[in-house]
């Protein structure tokens, strides 16, 4: 992920502004690993997938690291989003 972020602190101008949405971490798939989840599609089919989660604070430290300053909230739900800047 810091390589993504990197690249996407490379991509803005000095200032320029940035918009993030992204689950909240869920209940990992019964008897599965911590980053398997299961999504449902609405035809009723069901997959699993893995699932990288960062936690809001971790997601703060990894952005600023590479130059980019955000604030992340979470909603009642299922998402967090987060919206920021590149430093200059």
């Amino acid at each position: 992920m810091d390589a993504f972020l990197d690249l996407i602190a490379a991509a803005l101008k000095l200032g320029g502004k940035l918009f993030l949405v992204d689950s909240k971490r869920q209940q990992p798939a019964v008897g599965l690993a911590p980053q398997v989840v299961e999504r449902r599609l609405n035809d009723g089919r069901a997959f699993r997938i893995v699932k990288n989660f960062y936690e809001p604070d971790d997601l703060v430290a990894r952005c600023a690291a590479a130059g980019l300053e955000i604030r992340v909230q979470e909603t009642a739900s299922v998402f967090m989003f987060g919206t920021g800047s590149r430093r200059g």
